[in-house]
């Protein structure tokens, strides 16, 4: 009896970081991955922190007061960026933490109330 062979390229197995090429694309490949996301994560919290308490701090508070808005026909909705972040992002926030632990209580490690605690 024959043993069936499937091909099996290395590069599926390997990390995002071992394949070739550009600069650009392989810091593209790093940031999509868990660490690489919260180095840059860190990283533009240091550098908002620098800001902030630098003799450039004017300009950091100011940019919290710069006015972002839309209009849809005669409808508008105009706030300054502090608001945007304040009512809008973290909704979105709150709203995906809420489906991953409805998640975990329907799927994973909270689905059994005796083995989660």
């Amino acid at each position: 009896m024959e043993e069936l062979k499937f091909p099996c390229p290395a590069s599926l197995y390997a990390s995002p970081m071992s394949r070739a090429g550009t600069g650009k694309e392989t810091i593209g490949r790093w940031i999509r991955t868990e660490s690489g996301s919260a180095v840059l994560l860190v990283l533009v919290a240091v550098v908002a922190l620098v800001w902030a308490n630098s003799t450039l701090s004017n300009t950091y508070f100011e940019l919290w007061h710069v006015e972002l808005g839309f209009n849809v026909g005669p409808f508008g909705l105009h706030m300054d960026l502090h608001h945007w972040i304040n009512d809008g992002l973290m909704v979105v926030f709150f709203f995906v933490v809420g489906l991953e632990v409805r998640q975990e209580f329907a799927h994973g490690s909270l689905r059994d109330r005796a083995a989660s605690v």
